[in-house]
């Protein structure tokens, strides 16, 4: 991520710069009135745009932001691109028509280029699942900019769906000077070491006497939350390679179909024995319901099992297990929400991860939450992902998911999942060991109180023979 932060500030020029994010669609949503608040008279400014392809671009501005409803002359603007489809392609489009390099509407966002305008982002953007749609367009792409020939399609992928767009002083928003970190951590740590974590969960086995074989994790969540990356980031971690098993999408439509299990499983081929399960996102009026949720965490839905958007799971389902043993069930739940989304969780989401959480209360089934996508909330974490437990704005989502679910603290973990890497990360690994090792000791936790509960059903039985026998 560095190469972003070096070439913004090597086209900007004039060395080094410290930034601030002023606005973003995450935090501030994503109309007119709210960007020009946050961003008038501000002084330069950068425009970064992250569409749905992980495309990577947007504008320089060096005139401030101030309402005047008119065009405003910049000679030092320019548009660029940091990355098309998840690969790093670097270019500038430095403006060719200086009188016309912005227009300054106070009933808009960002607009670069009058007339046919060469980027004109939004006026107000409203947000669907995970993304963010945008009203504008870059119709004029290259009117007044040089853009060396270069199509806009090349640029934004001929989509108006956005994943998130900042906006700071400076340089490079993914890069903003976060609030000071905390000298002691909100989360202490006793060990950091990949090494380590992996030999502690490797020695974690279920209850014996349970004749359970695996620990078995379903992760539940709403769509474009990351269970798919999330369930690739641990067999990543595991197999020590970027690992792709679980297909992952761009957010608006889920990509899990069918109950697939996922054993985690070393380089050298050792199982853990642990399983991870994804299953299908849902949405405020579709996806899986309570029933399915049951049905799914009592063991009643077999391995590879084929979900249908339209149809619910009943014991007439394809393979429905009848009578499932402790080997079928669910021992932990995991809720999986993008952490940037947590202030933007509708009132039905949230319902419904309260009733999926009550669900495995009532089960006696421990949850957990995973946030991901901490980057999007606290960009320098990119910089040491072992500052993660000190910074404040993780600690902000880790409470307000917290309060928002129902849930403690200690089971609520920020992670990131692999997206745009091609080698493993150690230390990113070991956010994802440390919430996968309190899900193992949960898990171990909800097999000693079922052993304990037969334990006690075992000895009522035969206390009742014996007084059956004495009368």
């Amino acid at each position: 991520m560095a190469i972003k932060k070096n070439q913004l500030e090597q086209w900007i020029g004039h060395g080094h710069k410290d930034c601030v994010l002023l606005f973003s669609f995450s935090i501030d949503g994503g109309t007119a009135s709210a960007f020009h608040n946050k961003c008038n008279n501000q002084g330069p400014t950068v425009t970064v745009i992250h569409n749905e392809h992980k495309s990577v671009y947007g504008g320089y501005a060096n005139q401030s932001w101030t309402s005047c409803n008119g065009d405003v002359t910049d000679q030092q603007a320019f548009l660029y691109q940091l990355q098309f489809s998840g690969a790093i392609k670097c270019n500038k489009f430095p403006v060719s028509n200086h009188s016309w390099a912005l227009y300054d509407n106070a009933n808009c966002g960002p607009i670069f280029g009058r007339s046919m305008h060469d980027l004109w982002i939004f006026c107000s953007a409203t947000k669907t699942g995970g993304f963010y749609n945008l009203d504008g367009h870059m119709d004029g792409f290259g009117t007044n900019y040089n853009v060396n020939g270069k199509k806009a399609t090349e640029v934004n992928n001929g989509t108006k769906c956005v994943e998130e767009l900042e906006i700071v002083v400076g340089i490079c928003a993914r890069h903003a000077v976060p609030k000071a970190m905390e000298e002691k951590p909100w989360r202490k740590t006793s060990q950091w070491s990949q090494k380590k974590m992996l030999e502690d969960i490797a020695s974690l086995k279920p209850v014996f006497e349970l004749g359970v074989t695996d620990f078995r994790i379903a992760m539940f969540g709403p769509l474009g939350g990351g269970k798919s990356s999330c369930v690739n980031t641990l067999l990543s971690t595991f197999s020590g390679r970027i690992s792709q098993r679980a297909s992952t999408g761009c957010g608006r439509t889920g990509t899990i179909t069918s109950y697939t299990p996922y054993p985690l499983k070393s380089s050298s081929g050792s199982s853990s024995n642990i399983r991870v399960y994804g299953t299908p996102g849902f949405t405020e009026a579709s996806g899986l319901d309570m029933i399915d949720f049951y049905h799914i965490l009592e063991g009643h839905v077999c391995d590879h099992f084929m979900f249908h958007p339209s149809a619910h799971i009943t014991w007439k389902s394809e393979k429905f297990v009848q009578k499932p043993t402790m080997n079928h069930r669910i021992h932990c739940g995991v809720i999986v929400i993008d952490a940037s989304t947590v202030d933007a969780l509708t009132d039905e989401n949230t319902s419904k991860l309260k009733a999926l959480k009550s669900l495995m209360d009532e089960k006696g089934i421990p949850c957990v939450v995973l946030l991901t996508k901490i980057d999007k909330v606290a960009p320098e974490l990119e910089d040491n992902w072992k500052t993660t437990f000190k910074d404040p704005k993780v600690k902000e989502c880790v409470d307000k998911a917290a309060t928002a679910i129902g849930i403690s603290r200690n089971n609520v973990h920020p992670v990131k999942n692999y997206e745009i890497e091609v080698e493993v990360d150690e230390d990113l690994n070991v956010l994802s060991l440390l919430a996968l090792r309190q899900i193992i000791h949960l898990s171990m936790d909800h097999m000693e109180n079922v052993k304990l509960r037969e334990d006690g059903n075992a000895v009522s039985e035969s206390a009742e023979a014996v007084g059956s026998d004495t009368a």
